[in-house]
C-alpha cells in the first residue's frame, strides 16, 4: 500500500525540513512525496533535493489548491493526504494509516494531534471526534487536515479541488465525499501537528474571519440547510472563531 503525500509550497524554505524529515523519520517507507511547488524564488527546492522520496512539479500556478490539483495528476499511491509545508507527521504516523486501512470498508482516515508553536513547541493536545454528519454540516467539528489520509479513488471522485476556495478546500473535500456515501474512520492516536505562527496563512484577525466566512459557504454549497441549523452554524463558527483568535494572539 503506497502513500502519496501532496505538499503545497512557495517560498516554504523557513518550515519544509521539518515536514521532510517528519516524513523521512517513519518506519512505513513506502511513500512518496509531491511538492506542488509555485516558482519559489528562496531555498525551497534545494532543501527538497536531497530526499531520494521527493518528487518536485515546480510551475507556476494560481495558489495552494491549483498547486495541489496540478501535483495530483503525479499521484501513483492508493492512500493520499496533503500537508502545510509548515505542520508535521508524528512517529509512526504512515504505519497507523495502513493498518487501518487494511479494513476494505474505510475510506477516509484522521486521527487526533497537537497545536505547535513557531519553534515546534507543543501548546496543547488534542482529541478528535468520531465522525458525526450533524457536527459536520453545522461547522462543531472538521477532521484536522494534516491528520486526513483518504483511497485514491475518493479524490479520484472528487478532484480537482475547487479553485476559488483560499482556505476550506478541505472542508468541501470532506462534505463532498460525505455526500458520495465514503466511510470515515477516526483513529484515536495523534497523527500529526498544526502550527500557530506569525507566517501562518491564517495568522491574522482578518485571515480568521475569512476562513470562517469561508467554512460556512462551503457547508451551505453542499448541504440544505432549516434555520435552525443556519443559527447552529452561526453559533459554532462564531465560537471558533474567537477561540482561533485567542490561540492565534496568544502565540505570535
Amino acid at each position: 500500500m503506497k502513500i502519496s503525500i501532496i505538499i503545497p509550497t512557495y517560498n516554504s524554505d523557513h518550515y519544509l525540513t521539518e515536514v521532510l524529515e517528519s516524513i523521512g523519520r517513519q518506519n512505513y517507507k513506502n511513500v512518496e512525496v509531491l511538492i506542488a511547488d509555485g516558482g519559489s524564488t528562496d531555498r525551497t527546492l534545494q532543501i527538497a533535493q536531497p530526499y531520494d522520496f521527493v518528487r518536485v512539479v515546480s510551475t507556476k500556478d494560481n495558489g495552494q489548491t491549483d498547486g495541489i490539483n496540478r501535483a495530483y495528476h503525479f499521484v501513483t499511491g492508493d492512500i493520499v493526504a496533503w500537508q502545510n509545508s509548515d505542520d508535521i507527521y508524528s512517529i509512526d504516523c504512515f504505519a497507523k494509516i495502513a493498518e487501518a486501512f487494511t479494513n476494505d470498508s474505510v475510506d477516509i482516515v484522521y486521527g487526533d494531534y497537537s497545536l505547535i508553536d513557531g519553534n515546534g513547541v507543543v501548546i496543547r493536545k488534542c482529541k478528535s471526534f468520531i465522525w458525526n454528519p450533524v457536527k459536520f454540516k453545522t461547522g462543531r467539528f472538521v477532521p484536522l487536515q494534516p491528520t486526513v489520509f483518504w483511497r485514491k479513488k475518493v479524490s479520484d471522485s472528487i478532484f480537482p479541488l475547487n479553485e476559488k476556495l483560499y482556505y476550506c478546500m478541505d472542508v468541501d473535500l470532506f462534505a463532498k465525499a460525505h455526500n458520495k456515501g465514503f466511510q470515515f474512520l477516526y483513529i484515536q492516536k495523534e497523527l500529526g501537528s498544526f502550527r500557530i505562527h506569525v507566517r501562518g496563512k491564517t495568522s491574522q484577525y482578518v485571515d480568521v474571519l475569512k476562513v470562517l466566512k469561508e467554512h460556512a459557504r462551503t457547508l451551505r454549497s453542499n448541504y440544505s440547510f432549516s434555520l435552525i441549523e443556519r443559527i447552529a452554524l452561526f453559533k459554532n463558527l462564531a465560537r471558533i472563531f474567537l477561540g482561533k483568535l485567542y490561540l492565534n494572539f496568544k502565540n505570535a
